[in-house]
């Protein structure tokens, strides 16, 4: 694992939070007009973590805008529990070992300064940013598992998002369905017992 430091002049400049783009710009009753436009960029970050002496693991590909990348996964790492105070981070820095030069800015290694154990980790975890309607966050996922030939482990933690995004939404469609069955049922017991003791009362 080689990895470059954050100062390395050698590589290319790291993204920025927008970029310029040329777009078309359309009015009614007017001629297309051609136009530079600034908008913001996201792109794939993929965290790896390892201890002092150990390999790096892939732990989470999430979607973000570029810029402060180092907070970002120092606050991701603190949140999923894998590091207690910020003197468990030895060392971050960008991964120079990918195979697009347009990746080198989109995977972060982090050395902790205790041991690492990976078979903690449950499954690898992907947090995504994005819509989820064009399905652009998948995509970017696949091609940074391409390029870092992890495409197995990226494909895995896709299904595994989905997966947990369906029971998730089931279980959020279940709890507003449950008011309204129990509704029903009170309602429908309580015509049964008026069906019931009416003969009897009316006697």
């Amino acid at each position: 694992m080689t990895d470059a430091a954050e100062t390395d002049d050698a590589r290319p400049a790291l993204t920025g939070p927008s970029a310029q783009v040329r777009v078309l710009r359309l009015q009614r009753g007017e001629r297309p007009v051609e136009r530079t436009d600034r908008v913001a960029g996201e792109e794939p970050l993929e965290i790896r973590v390892g201890g002092p002496d150990g390999p790096l693991t892939q732990v989470a590909v999430t979607m973000r805008t570029p810029g402060a990348d180092f907070e970002l996964v120092s606050g991701f790492l603190l949140t999923e529990g894998l590091i207690a105070e910020r003197h468990d981070i030895a060392d971050i820095r960008y991964c120079a070992d990918v195979e697009l030069p347009e990746q080198q800015y989109n995977v972060l290694s982090v050395r902790l300064s205790r041991p690492f154990d990976p078979s903690g980790l449950q499954r690898n975890m992907f947090a995504s940013s994005s819509c989820g309607v064009c399905g652009k966050a998948s995509i970017d996922m696949i091609e940074v598992g391409e390029s870092t030939g992890a495409l197995p482990a990226m494909l895995g933690s896709v299904a595994e998002f989905y997966e947990d995004d369906v029971q998730t939404r089931m279980a959020a469609a279940l709890s507003l369905i449950e008011p309204g069955i129990m509704i029903f049922m009170g309602i429908f017991v309580a015509f049964v017992l008026v069906a019931m003791y009416l003969p009897i009362l009316s006697l």
